[in-house]
């Protein structure tokens, strides 16, 4: 409307807030409405989703970010499609993180090893 201030990035973010939040709220009743089965199906979505509203509520984007946001019909789902998209490097940064920490436990046992050797080397002379 005319004359009207344009919100400010920190209104158009409460407000996006709000509409995610009530978003997320509609699709966790949905999701309850579901066998224990099925409930268990979707618990990674709705992890990933509860941390896209904790994202938005203690993050802040632009305002032109905010309000595009807005004017999605469901914002939180398309977020998590995004979201999708981006998350398909997930199961390699998975492998990664198990090669890592069976190098990290073979790097720590090959030194006691190396220690127990050299120990056992003191005691033979």
């Amino acid at each position: 409307m005319l004359g009207e201030r344009p919100k400010t990035a920190e209104e158009l973010n409460a407000e996006l807030y709000e509409k995610v939040s009530t978003e997320f709220e509609e699709y966790k009743n949905n999701l309850l409405m579901l066998p224990p089965e099925q409930l268990l199906e979707h618990a990674y979505a709705y992890a990933v989703r509860s941390d896209i509203v904790i994202a938005i509520e203690c993050g802040s984007i632009h305002a032109r970010q905010a309000q595009a946001l807005l004017k999605s019909e469901n914002a939180l789902d398309e977020i998590f499609g995004k979201w999708e998209d981006f998350e398909k490097n997930h199961m390699d940064t998975v492998r990664r993180a198990i090669e890592c920490k069976a190098n990290e436990i073979s790097r720590e046992e090959f030194k006691k090893e190396v220690q127990e050797r050299k120990a056992r080397e003191r005691d033979e002379r």
